[in-house]
């Protein structure tokens, strides 16, 4: 079974709030097409390493509590 892919093209003059720098922006971004797992893993490299005391002061998940019944 396929699933269908419905998707709404943006109306990016219309449906967003954006600047006029912003809309040759999204359309550059928009046409770049995916990332391949190397350009991800080169992407995440990029960034510094967190460190152990950041990550120990992390609270963990956020956000709303879990929905229970």
């Amino acid at each position: 079974m396929k699933s269908l892919k419905l998707y709404k093209v943006l109306d990016l003059e219309g449906d967003i709030p954006a600047s006029i720098e912003d809309i040759p922006a999204s359309r550059r971004a928009r046409n770049t097409g995916l990332m391949t797992f190397e350009q991800y893993l080169r992407f995440l490299e990029s960034f510094p390493p967190a460190s152990h005391d950041a990550l120990r002061a992390s609270n963990g998940l956020s956000g709303p509590a879990p929905f229970e019944l």
